[in-house]
């Protein structure tokens, strides 16, 4: 399998547990390839896994991915928001609907 092969499936497995929620599974992404977060922060992607989590509502996996890769917090997707825009993630459910003290600044 070629280099950029196994980047593409890497990072389907990384989409994939973005979208259930799987930390244990990011944690393990994460170990296997350390890069993979500043490869999808640079390549064109319109959500990151952070958007991803974030509309989903999986609080515990936007941690994660915050504690390993503060920067995804910049990234705007297509409408030019970042995944912890409040506007789509509170209509959804996302994290910041989540916070019992409404919407918090994570630095």
């Amino acid at each position: 399998m070629g280099e950029r092969q196994g980047e593409k499936k890497m990072e389907q497995r990384l989409e994939e547990a973005a979208i259930q929620g799987k930390t244990a599974s990011l944690k393990k992404i994460l170990e296997e390839d350390p890069l993979i977060l500043r490869r999808v922060k640079m390549s064109c992607f319109v959500y990151t896994p952070l958007h991803v989590a974030a509309s989903e509502g999986h609080l515990e996996f936007v941690r994660e991915l915050l504690d390993n890769n503060k920067a995804l917090a910049r990234v705007l997707d297509n409408r030019r928001w970042s995944a912890l825009h409040p506007g789509p993630y509170l209509r959804f459910g996302g994290p910041e609907a989540k916070c019992k003290n409404g919407p918090q600044i994570i630095e």
